[in-house]
């Protein structure tokens, strides 16, 4: 290490204190480092670790440092290190060194050997519980995982995936392992079974909200796209629907959004009876939190069902889209303008049908609003029959005095006269036909 001259100099350290931080001067620069690796201080180590930082990002095309970089890391691997080992390094070391074999890991140069050892390594640190730490190395295994071929490791993978999600550990360690089902998911396919597809299950029902947020958010997605519909509907659905109405807004919120996110990969069946059911009772909560996400998704999920709803029931739900344009939310707004061309070109109606609530949004007092409006401004031009309308109200924004509306409308101006000029060719041709 470093130090100020004058601390040096007014150093109260002892004698054995300080051969602690000596090394014998004939140890190679590889042979120091590993040395400091295993049992150095903790400052010692700090400083090697961001020195292996340093010469990747700085200095990864001076083929002398990188290959002094790849040699000193893959010693440190081989390195004997114990759990107790690990555990006494302090957070910001292992973080840094998670990051720094996910760099030589997407460099895809290791062999399978190298990479099995850095498995080995991960799979101790995510038994240490500090949620810093195992967010990091999660990423590191996720790599891996996708890196090494999966038979190699199944079996160990899964033990540990199972092992760190158990209802006995530490909440933090299910945070952050139970994401690594989602990866093994995207893997395996309709292959991922048995106790990883039961463990999956349970953490539906965990006692911990944020892990029931982690299954809604993230991992329940990739699962559900990856394996077949039956597998859906056997063994996770019940359990999907459970996290729609869970307890906790937030993941009751999170659940919504992840059923009619996986929607699409339901039986034909199962779309028909349950989504359209969800569909037609949820656009009816009057709950705030539930306007929000249905208003966000109404677009998509109607073009997934509107075959199977009689005319009353896309009636009914058209007439609340329109009722978002009115809303105090601005989210919501925001997300009635982002869904608008896809119920202009879904619901059989004609633009003149939405006018009155468009304009509405066109004259919104907030920014936000506009700026959605502007961003698919073109879509909406070539869906209309009359753009009269229209092409005021394009003049209008280009009157604007704000700065960020006008760089928008700068960099959709091109899209949007395109658009006009098509509808312009389109409504020629009709008007001179026979």
């Amino acid at each position: 290490m470093f130090f100020p001259e004058q601390e040096y100099k007014t150093s109260t350290k002892s004698e054995d204190e300080l051969k602690k931080l000596t090394l014998e001067e004939d140890l190679s620069e590889c042979q120091r480092s590993i040395y400091i690796l295993t049992k150095g201080q903790q400052l010692q180590k700090k400083a090697v670790f961001y020195l292996f930082i340093l010469i990747y990002i700085r200095f990864q095309r001076n083929l002398m440092l990188l290959n002094f970089y790849s040699k000193l890391q893959c010693n440190y691997i081989n390195t004997k290190i114990t759990s107790e080992e690990i555990q006494q390094q302090e957070e910001d070391n292992q973080i840094i060194a998670a990051k720094s074999l996910q760099k030589l890991i997407k460099e895809n140069s290791l062999t399978i050997q190298e990479l099995l050892q850095i498995y080995d390594l991960t799979s101790q640190i995510l038994k240490i519980w500090s949620l810093p730490v195992l967010n990091e190395w999660v990423q590191t295994m996720d790599l891996l995982l996708r890196t090494i071929c999966l038979t190699n490791i199944l079996i160990p993978i899964q033990q540990l995936i199972l092992l760190l999600t158990d209802s006995s550990q530490p909440t933090i360690s299910r945070q952050s392992a139970v994401k690594l089902i989602g990866t093994l998911a995207q893997l395996l396919g309709n292959q991922i079974k048995g106790p990883i597809l039961d463990r999956t299950r349970n953490l539906c029902s965990d006692h911990d909200k944020e892990t029931r947020l982690i299954m809604a958010d993230n991992v329940l997605i990739k699962v559900c796209q990856s394996i077949s519909s039956d597998l859906i509907e056997c063994y996770l659905i019940e359990k999907i629907m459970e996290l729609y109405y869970d307890t906790d807004l937030i993941v009751r919120s999170s659940g919504m959004k992840l059923f009619f996110t996986i929607a699409n990969n339901l039986s034909a069946d199962e779309i028909k009876n349950r989504c359209t059911k969800q569909f037609i009772d949820t656009i009816q909560s009057q709950n705030e939190e539930n306007k929000l996400v249905m208003s966000k998704i109404c677009g998509r999920v109607f073009n997934l069902i509107k075959d199977y709803l009689n005319q009353n029931q896309i009636t009914l739900f058209i007439n609340i889209y329109i009722s978002y344009v009115k809303s105090k939310n601005v989210d919501i707004r925001v997300n009635f303008v982002s869904n608008f061309p896809a119920i202009l070109s879904l619901a059989s109606k004609k633009f003149e049908y939405f006018q009155e609530s468009y304009l509405l949004c066109c004259n919104d007092n907030n920014e936000i609003v506009i700026r959605a409006i502007i961003n698919c401004f073109h879509e909406v031009v070539l869906l209309s029959d009359n753009t009269e309308i229209l092409f005021q109200i394009f003049i209008n924004f280009m009157k604007s005095k704000s700065v960020t509306i006008l760089e928008i409308l700068i960099f959709r101006f091109a899209s949007i006269v395109n658009s006009f000029q098509k509808q312009s060719v389109t409504t020629t041709i009709w008007s001179t036909s026979p």
